[in-house]
């Protein structure tokens, strides 16, 4: 078998466990589906929101289970819910990683606050940084006392910020921080010009000539393009830890891509 067959193979085999375990709409995005799960098991993202329709807890998990069982994936990975919003991971990974991000996160990871009663956005002080290293022992707390039978459930206190704790959770090295109260009320990145970073996932597609077809966006994350002088140094450094995990997988390649946007409105 050629190496175009073997892939295509392995896409019906995806094709496969999607059509049966998922919602009828999930068989148009295989390609960001195996992207981003294949991301998640060779260890290139920490987890993966899954947003392409409601799949309750326990479907995901049989889905989880058929792809170990078709040998897509190196393991059966692990169910997170937290407030409804599915993510597919590492159970014990993810929040090894999120108490380490407890102690290294004013190192790692790039916080910027962008509450909507500031006339611009800007780094996150001390007091917020406390706060957010708070949320994130919180939360593996929760997580390490949920019920664990590869499904976890956690809910977040009213005073958790989640856009923060989502972004550390998908491995981002630039998070937003928003005030407590700010959840309906915007934000300040509206019509601010940003830096807008994504990552994509080069499956092997062997030989064929349809590569664009293999690829997905498995990261996409922004921070304003007057502080990129404050960022790059953070984004550099995820990017090429990246790449390094990526060449020990062949399953699956990075390339990077960058673009200033201003948006009118920017959700969160």
């Amino acid at each position: 078998m050629s190496n175009a067959e073997e892939m295509k193979s392995l896409r019906d085999e995806w094709k496969s466990a999607i059509r049966h375990n998922l919602p009828r709409c999930c068989i148009n995005n295989v390609i960001s589906i195996q992207a981003n799960i294949t991301a998640v098991d060779a260890g290139i993202k920490p987890s993966f929101l899954f947003d392409f329709a409601f799949v309750a807890s326990r479907d995901m998990a049989l889905f989880l289970e058929q792809l170990y069982k078709k040998g897509l994936t190196s393991c059966v990975l692990d169910v997170i819910s937290v407030d409804d919003h599915t993510f597919v991971a590492k159970f014990n990974e993810l929040i090894s990683r999120l108490q380490d991000d407890c102690t290294k996160i004013c190192k790692r990871v790039v916080l910027i606050d962008v509450s909507k009663n500031l006339a611009a956005p800007e780094f996150v002080i001390s007091s917020h940084s406390r706060r957010i290293i708070a949320q994130c022992l919180e939360l593996a707390r929760l997580a390490e006392n949920a019920s664990n039978s590869q499904c976890w459930t956690i809910k977040l206190s009213p005073e958790s910020n989640a856009s923060t704790l989502f972004g550390l959770l998908l491995g981002y090295p630039v998070v937003y921080w928003y005030s407590p109260g700010d959840t309906g009320g915007g934000n300040c990145l509206d019509m601010v010009p940003l830096c807008i970073t994504r990552a994509f996932g080069l499956l092997d597609v062997g030989n064929s000539s349809d590569v664009v077809s293999g690829r997905a966006p498995i990261f996409s994350f922004s921070y304003p393009e007057f502080l990129r002088v404050h960022c790059e140094e953070s984004v550099a450094k995820w990017k090429s830890n990246l790449v390094d995990i990526a060449k020990e997988n062949k399953s699956i390649k990075i390339y990077f891509n960058e673009e200033i946007a201003t948006l009118p409105v920017v959700a969160m």
